[in-house]
């Protein structure tokens, strides 16, 4: 795909989002292993991230994959501190679909911060890079991540039924969707 993906966001005063460099691993390590319980309770790739260099190997797949127009990941900044990240998964450009997925430091909730982040890059895929479906998949027990699609007017299409592998026990995933002509 030829398409140059966007690489930051203005999101609001208060919040941007920027595709990291192996130069943000340090910072990202650290709000990662300083949430470590926190998020631990949704995220399984928490057991593979232990050290600096884990966020530094991520960082160059999620920059790799950006630079091939393959995914969009985004450190996500309140105030300029990282907070969290986000961003496009995978962009299935032959089908003109993505989905979306996001984690948030525990002392960032109730912001706004990933529903203006969400907000702001769908408007994106739907009008700059021409998707037609967006889903989020979120375990049905995750109210806050939940939430989040739902307030952002996703539908709920069903249950992935023992999706995910954490802490030795499946969990279920509500699958949301949205699709450009619903999106407002």
């Amino acid at each position: 795909m030829s398409i140059q993906l966007k690489s930051e966001f203005k999101i609001t005063d208060k919040i941007t989002s920027r595709v990291l460099t192996t130069a943000d691993a340090p910072e990202l390590f650290a709000l990662v292993d300083s949430n470590r319980d926190f998020l631990g309770e949704w995220l399984p790739w928490l057991d593979y991230n232990t050290e600096v260099k884990h966020s530094e190997d991520f960082i160059k797949v999620t920059l790799e994959s950006f630079n091939e127009s393959k995914s969009l990941i985004h450190g996500i900044f309140y105030e300029d501190e990282m907070v969290g990240n986000g961003g496009f998964h995978t962009l299935t450009w032959s089908q003109n679909k993505t989905s979306i997925g996001y984690w948030l430091a525990e002392g960032h909730n109730g912001k706004g911060i990933i529903t203006s982040y969400c907000k702001t890059i769908i408007d994106y895929a739907f009008s700059e890079l021409d998707m037609n479906r967006i889903e989020i998949l979120a375990c049905i027990d995750n109210q806050p991540s939940c939430a989040v699609a739902e307030r952002l007017g996703f539908k709920l299409e069903g249950i992935k039924r023992q999706n995910q592998k954490l802490h030795g026990k499946f969990f279920d995933h509500n699958q949301y969707s949205i699709l450009k002509s619903e999106w407002n």
